[in-house]
């Protein structure tokens, strides 16, 4: 979108800037200085207004891609939203594009990691085809690191529920039940817990008995 413009390097930098920050604002005064056309100001106003679930992120991206290098970049774009369609981890995804790391080391897809608990990100990574040329490779790499120091406020923290679902079973359940129901509900990316009825100990989000 940016090459659209056309207003030269330090004009990016300083939208790059903005986006990061998601200063629509600041973006409208940067434009009015450079000279740029109106309607190309609002168009990067809008982007970084931009942000949601992959489905949503692409319907409203689609109409600021007027380019050749926009075009190509949404097409990866769906191509990775494409990977999620469907699939127990779509909910937890979101697009945004003020997450901009360091872009004289990553030249791609950027990401980061949330866990509940945390007000900071967890992980960290993108692709650095940039690292390889270095090393005089022409190969693409992506990479990413956990921060075990940011993972650790978690173990002082008392949670509200040992497990998201407890199964319950008497001596004449048939285990085969338990299972299946256990293994269900691991593939939804629950904590689960079997065990026989009568132990009130264990604090489940939500009991199941079979």
């Amino acid at each position: 979108i940016l090459a659209d413009v056309g207003a030269g390097e330090e004009f990016d930098r300083e939208i790059a800037k903005c986006v990061k920050e998601k200063n629509a604002h600041e973006i409208a005064s940067i434009g009015a200085k450079y000279g740029v056309d109106p309607e190309k100001t609002a168009a990067l106003c809008e982007f970084i207004g931009i942000y949601g679930s992959p489905k949503t992120v692409v319907e409203r991206l689609t109409p600021l891609c007027k380019n050749g290098i926009s075009q190509k970049a949404l097409a990866t774009l769906c191509e990775l939203s494409e990977l999620f369609r469907g699939r127990e981890e779509e909910k937890h995804v979101r697009f945004d594009f003020s997450t901009v790391n360091d872009m004289s080391y990553y030249n791609g897809l950027v990401f980061s990691g949330f866990v509940c608990g945390v007000p900071r990100s967890v992980l960290s990574g993108g692709q650095y085809d940039y690292l390889m040329r270095r090393m005089g490779r022409r190969n693409q790499a992506m990479g990413f690191a956990v921060y075990l120091d940011q993972l650790e406020r978690l173990l002082g923290q008392t949670r509200e529920y040992d497990v998201d679902l407890l199964i319950a079973y008497d001596q004449d359940a048939a285990p085969e039940a338990a299972l299946l129901a256990a293994q269900e509900a691991v593939g939804r990316g629950l904590s689960v817990r079997v065990q026989r009825t009568g132990d009130t100990s264990i604090r489940a989000r939500k009991v199941m008995t079979v």
